[in-house]
């Protein structure tokens, strides 16, 4: 993901189109943020439940093996799905040179098709999801788990946003146990979408925590970048725009464009 991000970076800020280079189109910066938005976010998720997966290698706590248990198909659903999105849309970006075998984008886009079915289709996963909850209860532990992370926010930037994203957990808990009301066959119909859902909440509470770490650093920190990146994955994927995604006439692409792409200090004010 992060390889095809990089390339599109490189090419769209050296092809001139139009007069000028293509990464100083609004349009284009604002597809490029997306891709930075969705490697950001998969990687927090990533690099969260490695830290699980160490803290229940090294015997901490039963707590953390429930976890990891359903972490670990959410990290399969969710991240080789992105993958596969982020891969396409650079190609796209790098024209018909982006389909051949002379650039990286075709080998790159096979192998994050791969990463699809790697683990089984998504619908075997988001099974196995469900099955998490249902021997295990896993989603109570990383329900828990998300609320502690969401109300421990202070900083007068995140904390507002993460009540958002409580409230949106709730509803989501609460859809949850309405499905035990339902037959098994009705039961599944919605699970994919509850699924990706919840790996969507994981990712921007992740997010919002990042923000508050770096807020905290001050000057030595990147300062409220972090928080326009969870800012556009939040309103991406889960606050979305009647009219879709796209859309959305946010001027943080035109305010902020060149700090968010090469990690530069945003001054919170």
């Amino acid at each position: 993901m992060r390889r095809s991000y990089l390339e599109s970076v490189v090419h769209t800020r050296g092809r001139v189109v139009f007069g000028r280079p293509l990464a100083e189109h609004p349009l284009m910066r604002r597809q490029l943020l997306d891709l930075l938005t969705e490697v950001e976010g998969c990687a927090a998720l990533a690099f969260e439940t490695i830290a699980v997966l160490e803290r229940v290698d090294r015997g901490e706590s039963e707590q953390d093996q429930r976890l990891l248990r359903i972490l670990t198909p959410l990290c399969k659903y969710y991240i080789p799905k992105r993958g596969e999105y982020v891969t396409l849309e650079a190609l796209e970006m790098r024209g018909g040179n982006g389909y051949v075998e002379d650039w990286p984008n075709a080998r790159m886009l096979r192998d994050a098709i791969v990463n699809v079915v790697w683990e089984g289709s998504s619908n075997v996963i988001v099974l196995d999801v469900a099955r998490s909850m249902a021997r295990e209860g896993a989603e109570s532990v990383l329900f828990g788990w998300l609320y502690q992370r969401l109300q421990a926010l202070q900083h007068s930037f995140v904390a507002p946003v993460a009540q958002q994203v409580l409230a949106l957990l709730q509803q989501l808990a609460e859809r949850l146990q309405q499905l035990a009301t339902l037959d098994a066959e009705n039961a599944q119909l919605p699970l994919r979408g509850l699924v990706e859902r919840m790996a969507q909440l994981t990712i921007i509470t992740l997010l919002l925590e990042q923000a508050e770490a770096e807020l905290a650093r001050g000057t030595e920190g990147t300062g409220k970048r972090k928080w326009l990146v969870a800012l556009l994955y939040l309103h991406r994927h889960v606050l979305v725009h009647p009219y879709g995604w796209a859309a959305d006439n946010d001027p943080t692409t035109l305010n902020h464009f060149d700090a968010l792409i090469d990690w530069q200090h945003i001054a919170p004010r």
